[in-house]
């Protein structure tokens, strides 16, 4: 009997996210990924290594607790610590978003090898409490249209900002 793959909103959107990202980016000169929109803000590559950064030892990180079972207690991610840390600066823009690209792609094939009852899992949220893998990836589609937003703004910013 052949697997059936896993069912979810969610999933769409984390698999489309990279090619609406690299399309956002058409055309952006590479010394742009590294100004900073306004002191203390991220630069696009800053913002591409916390988006791979986060994919890693976050979502994914959660969602193997999950599986694990047992109803784990999730970590707690810091981004305005790994920020303030320096662990999103001096990457190379493209070298994140092809990380970022290459996690993502291994995080759709798994969550689409787990079943329906796997939505049901449980594990304590930092923020919410108890949560399901199924609430899990619904904040992680969420997380990811922001981030669309956001790039959407850089794309803006430097590819049709009018001229002084």
């Amino acid at each position: 009997m052949a697997k059936v793959e896993l069912q979810h909103p969610a999933i769409h959107h984390l698999m489309i996210t990279p090619d609406i990202v690299q399309d956002l980016l058409e055309g952006l000169e590479d010394k742009d990924a590294y100004l900073k929109p306004e002191p203390g803000e991220a630069s696009l590559a800053e913002f591409l290594e916390y988006l791979s950064h986060v994919e890693e030892h976050q979502f994914r990180q959660w969602i193997d607790a999950i599986m694990a079972g047992n109803n784990p207690q999730l970590p707690a991610y810091d981004r305005d610590g790994f920020f303030a840390a320096g662990t999103y600066s001096g990457r190379d823009a493209e070298e994140s978003m092809a990380h970022w690209t290459e996690r993502r792609d291994d995080n759709v094939e798994f969550l689409e090898n787990l079943s329906q009852p796997d939505l049901a899992r449980t594990a304590v949220h930092p923020a919410h409490g108890p949560v399901t893998l199924d609430h899990i990836l619904r904040e992680w589609a969420a997380h990811d249209l922001a981030s669309i937003q956001r790039i959407a703004g850089y794309a803006s910013d430097y590819l049709y900002a009018q001229p002084e």
